[in-house]
C-alpha cells in the first residue's frame, strides 16, 4: 500500500502528480459530460433552458445584483460571495418551478446549498499530522446544517464537501455583463441600487445611473443589431477575451483548453479533489468540480482512471440559461452521481441520505464466495486502517473486518484497490512467489474481484468506437492477516531499521531470482511486521504494482500500464527523472530493476528517520528534518530527482542532516548506505558516458568498438544483495560498530579520506580555556588584591598576607 506523500500536505505547494495526471486528462464534450457525470439526459437539459429563458430569470433582480458585484469585482476574493448568493437563488427559483423539480424535498440531499470558503481553510486529514495540506477552496456545495455548523464558528470537513468551485480572475467582466442586457433588450444596470456596502467601497470606477426601466425586447429589433452590440463590446475587451457562446466545442492539446480557463485553477482543482478522495477510506469512488475563469465555466470529473473535463465552455453571462440548469441538475443529483461507492457493491449500515457523505465505509458489508470451499461469506467492515493518498492510481483502502460465518483466521484485515484489469491480481503474484519459497511475504485467506469503473460513469466515456487509451479499472479485494505496522515500531526501536532493511533485501532478491518478480513499490505502509518469539519478522505487503518479468522480452519489463510506478517519496531517483522526460519525443522509459527496489529501501530508512523522530528534537531542528522530508518529494520531479541524486553522491552531512538523538546510532549505518549509492551512481554514469561517446563517434562515421558489457541490474556489480550485506552488516547497530571502517581500504576509492571523516563519530568541539582574572593582573596588582581580600578574611591568616606584601616590597598590613 502506498504512503500518502507529503509534497502536497506542505502548505500552499501541489502535489507533482497532480498536474502529471492533469496532462493525460481527457477531452468530452459537454453533452457527454452532463450525461455520464450527472445523468442528465438532452432532453431534460434543453426543457430546463428554455423553461428558465422563458421564466427570464435573468432579469431577476437578486440575480442582476449578484452579476453586477461579480462582474465589478476587482479582487477574486469579491467574487465569492455574490457567485455563491447567484447559486443559492438559482436554487430557489427552481423549486417547484422546473419539470421534475417539486417544491418541497426536492433533492436527494434535501438541504443542498452554496457555503462561500473564501479564505477558510479546511481541515486538515488527522492521520496527516504536521504535513496535512492547508487547501482553501473557494465555493463549496455542502448540506445546510454544515452551512448552520460553520457560522458558528466551527471548520469545513473534506468529508462534508460534495463539490467545489474554483474560480479566477483575470479581467473585469462589466463591459460583457452590460452587452449581454443590451443584447436580451435591457437598459443600462443601476450598479449601486442593492450594493452592499463593502462592494461599494471596493469599486473605483464610477457607477453608471440607471435612468429607465427594464423593458421587454422590442419585436422591431433584427438579430443584425443584436450581434453588431455584441462586436462593439468585444472591441472593447482584452485581446483574446471574446463573449462567444459555448455551442462551439474547442478542442487542443494542453490544458489551455480554452480561453483563459487557466491551468492554475484547474492545478489547484485536481489539488481539491486529491484530498477529498483521499480522506474517505473509499467511500467516495468519483468526485466533480466547476473551474470559472471569469465568466467562461469548465467542469472536471476525477476519479481512479483518471481526469475528465469539458472541451466547450459556458459563459455565466451569455448561456446563463444552460449554466443555471447545470446548478439544478448538480442539486438533482443521485448520491451515485456525487460519487459514493454503488450499493451493490458495498452495502452501507445506515440510509446515506441522513448521513451522506459518510466519513468512511465502517459497519458496511459485502458478500463472496470462499475461493476454496465456495461457502458464501458475509464481510463486514469495521475500523479503517489506510486510505492512499493519490489522485489517479489504485486508490487503495484498507479495513479491519469479521466474516460471518466466522473463519479459522482471526485478526484479519480487507485491502481494497482499484487495479488495471488486466493485470495479473495480487493473490496470484503471491502463489507464484510462495511455491519459489519466497520468505517475508504475507498469508492470503479470500479474494474477489467486486466491480468495474466502466459500470459506473465510465460507462458514457466508454461509448463508441473512436475511444482510445481507455485504461478500465477493477475494484479488487483480497483478505489477509493482519499485521503491525513499522511506523509506532521505529517510532520506539528506530535501531530495528537495518534489520527490516537486511530481511527486506533477502525477500527482494529471492523475488527477484527465484520467482521471477518485482515488487516495484516499497514504501512506509507496504512494509509490515510481526514479533515471532523474541525476534522482528518483516512482512512485504501489496503485490499491486508487481510484474512477472518474463526471461527474454526485455519490452515487457516496462511499465505495463499508462501510470507510474512506485511511491514518490520512496522511488529511486533514476525513475523520477526518467518521468520527468516522459513529455519529450524520443522518451523511452527505462526499465524498473532490483536495484532500484533496493535502493526504494534507504529512501524508506531516511523517511523514517526524519519523520517519526521529530517529537525527540526542539522546534528548529524538528522544522529542518521536515523539510528535508519534504524535499523528496515536493515541487517538479526534475528537482526531487536532483534533490536524491545529491544526497545519494554525498551524505547527509553534506547537506547538514543532523539525525535526532535516538537516530545517532544510524549515523555511520546511513554513511555506508551513500558509499554503495555514490559507488553505483559513478558506474552507470561512467558507462552511459561510454554510450554517449560512442553514439557521438558513429555519427561522425568514426570507426569505434562497442563498450564493455555492463549489468544493469547490478549498476555493474557494485550494487548487489550482496555488497548491500558486506557493506552494512558492519555498521549495524545491533551487531558491531568498531569494525565499520573496514570496508573503507578495499575499493580505493579518491573519496576514502571524506568518507572517513564522514563515518567518523561526531565530536563537540573542546571548549576554550577560560582566561582567569589571576593570570592577567600585575604583579603589583595582584598584591594591592590580596590585601584588599585580607580584610574581609579571619584574622587567623593575616601573618600569610604579611609575608606577600613583604615579598613584593609592601609595609605590612594594620589589620
Amino acid at each position: 500500500m502506498n504512503h500518502r506523500d507529503t509534497s502536497e500536505r506542505s502548505g500552499d505547494l501541489t502535489h507533482p502528480y497532480v498536474e502529471e495526471d492533469l496532462k493525460l486528462a481527457n477531452q468530452v464534450s459537454l453533452d457527454e459530460w452532463l450525461r455520464a457525470v450527472l445523468d442528465l439526459p438532452q432532453s431534460r437539459y434543453g426543457d430546463w433552458k428554455t423553461k428558465i429563458g422563458e421564466m427570464r430569470w435573468f432579469e431577476d433582480g437578486i440575480i442582476q445584483r449578484c452579476l453586477r458585484t461579480f462582474c465589478a469585482a476587482e479582487e477574486k476574493v469579491h467574487r465569492c460571495e455574490p457567485f455563491t448568493e447567484l447559486g443559492n437563488r438559482i436554487l430557489h427559483l427552481a423549486r417547484g418551478k422546473l419539470p421534475g423539480v417539486p417544491k418541497t424535498k426536492s433533492y436527494p440531499v434535501d438541504d443542498f446549498c452554496f457555503l462561500n470558503n473564501a479564505d477558510r481553510a479546511i481541515a486538515t486529514i488527522p492521520e496527516h499530522g504536521a504535513l496535512g495540506a492547508i487547501r482553501c477552496p473557494d465555493i463549496l456545495n455542502v448540506r445546510s446544517s454544515v452551512s448552520r455548523r460553520v457560522a458558528s464558528g466551527k471548520s469545513v470537513q473534506w468529508t462534508d464537501i460534495l463539490l467545489w468551485w474554483e474560480l479566477k480572475k483575470q479581467f473585469d467582466l462589466t463591459p460583457v455583463l452590460e452587452a449581454e442586457r443590451k443584447s436580451r433588450g435591457l437598459d443600462p444596470a443601476d450598479e449601486d441600487k442593492d450594493m452592499s456596502p463593502l462592494r461599494k467601497s471596493a469599486r473605483k470606477r464610477k457607477a453608471i445611473p440607471a435612468t429607465k426601466l427594464r423593458t421587454r425586447p422590442s419585436p422591431l429589433r433584427s438579430a443584425a443589431t443584436s450581434v453588431a452590440i455584441k462586436r462593439r463590446a468585444e472591441d472593447n475587451l482584452p485581446d483574446g477575451l471574446t463573449l462567444r457562446s459555448s455551442n462551439k466545442a474547442r478542442r487542443t492539446d494542453d490544458l489551455n483548453y480554452s480561453v483563459y480557463l487557466g491551468k492554475e485553477a484547474a492545478i489547484r482543482s485536481g489539488s481539491y479533489a486529491l484530498e477529498l478522495l483521499s480522506c474517505t477510506y473509499g467511500t467516495r469512488v468519483s468526485c466533480f468540480s466547476g473551474v470559472l475563469q471569469d465568466d467562461k465555466l469548465s467542469l472536471w470529473y476525477y476519479d481512479a482512471e483518471g481526469v475528465a473535463y469539458t472541451t466547450s465552455y459556458l459563459s455565466i453571462l451569455s448561456d446563463f440559461e444552460s449554466c443555471a440548469a447545470i446548478i439544478v441538475a448538480i442539486a438533482r443529483c443521485k448520491l451515485e452521481q456525487f460519487g459514493v461507492l454503488p450499493a451493490s457493491v458495498i452495502k452501507p449500515h445506515s440510509p446515506y441520505p441522513r448521513s451522506f457523505p459518510p466519513p468512511n465505509l465502517g459497519d458496511s458489508s459485502f458478500t463472496i464466495r470462499h475461493p476454496t470451499s465456495d461457502q458464501p461469506i458475509r464481510i463486514i467492515l469495521k475500523r479503517p486502517l489506510f486510505a492512499q493518498y493519490v489522485l489517479q492510481g489504485r486508490r487503495t483502502f484498507v479495513y479491519t473486518i469479521e466474516t460471518s460465518p466466522a473463519t479459522p483466521a482471526t485478526d484479519l484485515i480487507a485491502k481494497f484497490a482499484y487495479q488495471v484489469h488486466t493485470r495479473k491480481s495480487e493473490h496470484e503474484l503471491v502463489t507464484i512467489a510462495r511455491k519459489a519459497g519466497v520468505q517475508h511475504l504475507p498469508e492470503i485467506h479470500m479474494w474477489a474481484d467486486l466491480w468495474k469503473l466502466s459500470e459506473g460513469a465510465r460507462r458514457t466515456f466508454y461509448e463508441g468506437d473512436d475511444k482510445i487509451n481507455r485504461e478500465d479499472r477493477i475494484l479488487r479485494m483480497i483478505v489477509y492477516t493482519q499485521y503491525a505496522s513499522i511506523k509506532p515500531l521505529f517510532l520506539e526501536r528506530c535501531e530495528l531499521i537495518p534489520i527490516m532493511v537486511e530481511q527486506m533485501a533477502d525477500c527482494l532478491h529471492d523475488l527477484r531470482y527465484k520467482a521471477n518478480i518485482l515488487h516495484r513499490d516499497i514504501s512506509v505502509d507496504n512494509v509490515m511486521y510481526e514479533k515471532r518469539g523474541n525476534h522482528y519478522f518483516f512482512i512485504l505487503i501489496d503485490f499491486d504494482m508487481g510484474v512477472v518479468l518474463p526471461r527474454d522480452a526485455e519490452s515487457s519489463w516496462l511499465v505495463s500500464s499508462r501510470h507510474r510506478t512506485g511511491t514518490l517519496p520512496f522511488m529511486a531517483w533514476e525513475l523520477i527523472r526518467d518521468a520527468c522526460r516522459a513529455d519529450t519525443s524520443k522518451w523511452m522509459p527505462i526499465r524498473h530493476l532490483l536495484r532500484h527496489d533496493l535502493e526504494s529501501l534507504f529512501w524508506l530508512s531516511l523517511w523514517c528517520v526524519l519523520t517519526l523522530l521529530t517529537h525527540t528534537v526542539e522546534a528548529e531542528h524538528k522544522n529542518r528534518l521536515l523539510v528535508w522530508a519534504r524535499s523528496l518529494e515536493t515541487g517538479p520531479l526534475n528537482l526531487i530527482a536532483a534533490n536524491k541524486e545529491s544526497l545519494s553522491n554525498h551524505g547527509l552531512r553534506y547537506f547538514g542532516i543532523e539525525l535526532p538523538g535516538p537516530a545517532q546510532c544510524l549515523a555511520r549505518w546511513f554513511a555506508g548506505w551513500t558509499r554503495l549509492l555514490r559507488k553505483a551512481n559513478t558506474a552507470t554514469g561512467d558507462h552511459q558516458v561510454k554510450l554517449d561517446a560512442a553514439d557521438v563517434y558513429r555519427a561522425a562515421n568514426i570507426a569505434v568498438s562497442d563498450p564493455e558489457p555492463f549489468d544493469e541490474e547490478t549498476a555493474g556489480g557494485t550494487f548487489t544483495k550482496d555488497v548491500l550485506n558486506e557493506v552494512l552488516s558492519p555498521l549495524m547497530p545491533l551487531k558491531s560498530t568498531d569494525t565499520c571502517t573496514q570496508n573503507l581500504e578495499e575499493d580505493g576509492n579518491q573519496n576514502d579520506e571524506e568518507l572517513a571523516r564522514e563515518l567518523a563519530p561526531v565530536q563537540a568541539p573542546p571548549k576554550p580555556k577560560r582566561r582567569t582574572r589571576d593570570k592577567v593582573l600585575s604583579k603589583d596588582a595582584l598584591a594591592l588584591r590580596e590585601c584588599v581580600l585580607s580584610k574581609l578574611r579571619p584574622r587567623k591568616r593575616v601573618s600569610c598576607c604579611n609575608t606577600l606584601c613583604r615579598a613584593n616590597g609592601y609595609p605590612p598590613s594594620r589589620i
